[in-house]
């Protein structure tokens, strides 16, 4: 009797084992891959999950983590149930984020057993390559100091996001990217994190929307320098490399309409909110094709090491791109004094002493 509960347990002891590795791979967390495989069965075969399946989606971490769940129930719901082909139809023909969303969702009708491939491939060797990447635009040994969270993987759109201390990728735009080169850049962001010594305050601010835009082209310009690596951009499909592109060459006008905005700006609280939040929709993509327009300027006139040494300061960014507008101001749009003086300001303000 002693034996065979033991075996029981054993045999109870292995396969829960075996279902903790199949969630809490090597680095990557699958949980929610695996809550959002049921909804989508029941999905594709026309069949309305109930509440009890929608809970347990987005309860798992990467959902949680996202916090998006009626648009994320609204869209699966259009992108795989037979019976609202005419709805996802009208939403398709909108060319909007809906439709490119709808597009992507449903690539994985035909796409299941490549991502299910994809997948088994994600171990630690991939994160320990996209590391020694990251490593690249870290100081050195900066990295040995933090632990990396688990990489959450689900399918939600074609977006990866690091912030609050955690990571998400979606499956399908790391599996066409290079999954190492797509957790390089959003770990980068999870150091930068430690590193940067910019106290962003809370979003009822009015300073707020200033800092998240020029902390936005920072973060994002830079990290796109280990996946995308070059002007012009190859990596994505082609509307949005043309959107990343068309952007990039645009950010003379991105910089103007930046500068205008901070010369209509005042003291009051609320139009300082407003002009704020005003600059920070300004930027493209969320500051990637402007802020990675100054990163190649930057690196190619200081240098990689004078990038990465002024990392925990993002205004130093600016300041790099200032120098080089003002040397040779034919080519580059120069920030005007009042708006250097703005940013020096919010500077003094928002960014800690070393040491």
């Amino acid at each position: 009797m002693i034996k065979r509960a033991a075996v029981c347990y054993c045999l109870l002891f292995f396969s829960f084992m075996a279902k903790s590795q199949d969630v809490q791979k090597e680095g990557f967390d699958l949980q929610s891959l695996g809550e959002f495989w049921k909804v989508y069965d029941m999905l594709v075969r026309d069949e309305e999950p109930g509440e009890k399946e929608w809970t347990k989606l987005f309860s798992s971490p990467c959902y949680s983590f996202l916090k998006k769940d009626s648009y994320y129930r609204r869209i699966f719901r259009l992108a795989f149930k037979p019976s609202l082909y005419d709805s996802s139809k009208i939403e398709s023909a909108r060319k909007n984020y809906n439709s490119k969303e709808i597009a992507h969702l449903r690539r994985l009708l035909l796409e299941r057993s490549q991502v299910d491939s994809f997948v088994r491939t994600l171990d630690r060797k991939r994160i320990e390559s996209a590391l020694r990447k990251t490593d690249i635009l870290l100081p050195p040994g900066f990295r040995k100091n933090y632990q990396l969270p688990p990489v959450l993987v689900s399918v939600f759109e074609p977006a990866a996001y690091s912030y609050d201390e955690q990571i998400a990728v979606d499956v399908l735009l790391a599996k066409d990217l290079n999954g190492s080169n797509l957790i390089s850049h959003e770990a980068h962001h999870f150091f930068m994190g430690k590193l940067t010594r910019l106290k962003k305050p809370s979003k009822g601010n009015p300073d707020y929307y200033f800092l998240h835009a020029l902390y936005q082209l920072q973060i994002e310009g830079i990290a796109d320098l280990l996946d995308i690596g070059q002007y012009p951009s190859t990596i994505h499909d082609a509307l949005t490399n043309d959107l990343f592109n068309t952007a990039y060459e645009n950010s003379p006008e991105v910089f103007f309409a930046i500068d205008s905005i901070i010369q209509v700006t005042t003291a009051d609280s609320l139009q300082r909110s407003i002009t704020g939040k005003k600059l920070f929709e300004s930027l493209v993509m969320a500051g990637h094709p402007n802020g990675f327009y100054m990163t190649i300027l930057v690196t190619k006139k200081f240098g990689r090491g004078r990038l990465v040494s002024e990392l925990d300061n993002p205004f130093n960014l600016l300041w790099r791109y200032q120098e080089i507008a003002l040397a040779e101001p034919e080519k580059y749009f120069t920030f005007s004094e009042r708006a250097i003086d703005f940013f020096k300001d919010l500077e003094s303000k928002y960014i800690l002493r070393k040491g």
